[in-house]
């Protein structure tokens, strides 16, 4: 019963953050997890746990889409996901919490500079940003789009390059939160799938994901109460310091494994 309420309360947290801004639920909640469960468990919880939560959360803010982003970065992700769960599968436990810290320091460093370096400004080709068309090159586009893919497969965490992306084109913010969302809403049944014919996800870890639909469903409430009426600036550096300190934890743990075997 405790662990159950533990993970109940991460996945809260985490559900608030990803209905809020649109990103945010994997990135925190796979390093908090991993301690705590194996970390090919947690990545798959969080995955089906995420595909509720961005279909839900996308579902209602779907008319702010920038359908053409979701369209140029969607096929790079299709290549990304296979290569991304190879490393799921391959590495041992420990190995695996090492990989997830590590990754949760560094996305939390690019999306640090992300949220401080300007953002692009100006039409490309008479085309703002928030339309339809990216202005980003295309092999910008796609290489985000690939490395969300192998994030998503091998750690549950699609989102840093996705946001990166989409910060720098200058996105207003329900644009930025829509598209992202969208995205994610492909992405993460596409990783339900590979990770079902790889026999990564289990019929047990889904009968479990079942009992924290009410977190998530209470967290798609408080988010989107929340995305009215916290500044986006100050929320973010919310999320940027739980999202090392989770990291820290993952690592720590991971290299503990690591020199007791």
């Amino acid at each position: 019963m405790a662990q159950w309420l533990l993970i109940t309360s991460v996945i809260l947290l985490a559900s608030t953050l990803q209905s809020m801004t649109g990103f945010g639920f994997a990135v925190l909640a796979v390093p908090l997890l991993v301690p705590i469960l194996p970390p090919r468990n947690a990545v798959a919880l969080i995955a089906v746990l995420s595909t509720a939560t961005t279909v839900l959360a996308w579902w209602r803010i779907r008319a702010e889409t920038a359908t053409g982003w979701i369209g140029r970065l969607f096929p790079a992700g299709l290549f990304g996901v296979p290569l991304g769960l190879v490393a799921l599968v391959s590495l041992r436990a420990d190995w695996l919490r090492v990989v997830v810290g590590l990754s949760s320091l560094a996305i939390a460093g690019v999306l640090l500079w992300s949220h401080t370096a300007p953002a692009a400004s100006g039409p490309v080709d008479g085309v703002p940003a928030t339309h339809d068309r990216p202005r980003s090159r295309r092999w910008a586009v796609w290489m985000a789009g690939l490395a969300s893919g192998v994030l998503s497969g091998g750690l549950g965490m699609p989102g840093p390059p996705i946001m990166v992306l989409l910060q720098y084109a200058g996105m207003s913010k329900h644009t930025y939160r829509a598209t992202a969302l969208g995205y994610f809403a492909l992405i993460y049944p596409v990783t339900l799938l590979v990770m079902l014919a790889q026999g990564v996800l289990s019929g047990q870890t889904l009968a479990e994901s079942v009992t924290y639909l009410p977190a998530v469903f209470g967290g798609i409430v408080l988010g989107n109460t929340a995305h009215r009426r916290v500044p986006q600036r100050a929320f973010t550096l919310i999320v940027l310091l739980l999202l090392a300190l989770a990291g820290l934890l993952a690592g720590w743990t991971g290299f503990q494994g690591l020199y007791r075997g």
